[in-house]
């Protein structure tokens, strides 16, 4: 697998730019859209079947409640800029774990959807605090933000990541990039306290992603491989 170097993505914009789906960071990006809310996810695998093509999508769990009217959304991008098509693919429930917090759905399409590089589990492995991440959302359903921050913080039983790249309400299930824009994580929750009796505060600059090789674990060998299209050990 090729390395991209860092540098390639100072030209990102953080303050929510649109971009080319060329880019490693929103290759692969797609939203989530379920009876409970909506989020986001990346594609990690796709194929081509008898009848169409077939992509699995790796999301966050705590936004699909039920397995029924699951949609996702495949942005397209014009000139570097994103047209939003408003065409939702049926989706499929394949797996859910509702304690760590991920879910893998399937969607059919007539068109071959590039996936995202994800991080062996030995990069993730590897991670130290202070390396760079990226995170790619579309905050209440608006176009496409990409983030920057760091990684500030692994957790005693090393499941999530801490970092402070700004994630915001319809982010969930979305991607923790490194610099190199391999999929390290998946983000699942910010940081809030108890702001009164009936309310609470976020705090946008700390946010926990689950860890992509806790999800190669959860999943073994053989399921990392279907739906990853590879093993990623």
């Amino acid at each position: 697998m090729y390395k991209v170097a860092p540098f390639l993505f100072i030209a990102l914009l953080i303050t929510g730019c649109q971009v080319h789906q060329t880019n490693p960071l929103v290759t692969g990006y797609v939203r989530v859209k379920t009876l409970q809310g909506n989020g986001s996810g990346t594609v990690i695998h796709s194929w081509e079947g008898e009848d169409g093509y077939y992509s699995s999508i790796l999301t966050a769990s705590h936004f699909i409640l039920t397995p029924d009217n699951i949609t996702v959304n495949v942005p397209i991008f014009e000139n570097d800029v994103e047209k939003r098509v408003e065409r939702y693919y049926p989706a499929v429930l394949k797996e859910a774990n509702y304690d760590l917090d991920y879910a893998i759905l399937v969607i059919k399409t007539k068109n071959y959807i590039p996936p995202v590089r994800t991080a062996t589990r030995k990069t993730i492995r590897n991670i130290k605090i202070g390396q760079t991440a990226w995170s790619v959302g579309s905050p209440k359903g608006m176009n496409i933000w990409a983030t920057k921050g760091v990684v500030s913080n692994i957790g005693s039983n090393e499941t999530h990541l801490g970092h402070d790249s700004k994630i915001f309400l319809g982010n969930s299930g979305g991607p923790l990039y490194n610099s190199y824009g391999e999929q390290i994580g998946v983000n699942v929750r910010l940081s809030y306290y108890e702001a009164g009796p009936d309310a609470v505060a976020y705090l946008p600059h700390i946010a926990f992603a689950l860890r992509l090789d806790k999800v190669y674990e959860d999943l073994g060998s053989y399921k990392t491989r279907i739906y990853f299209g590879e093993e990623k050990w």
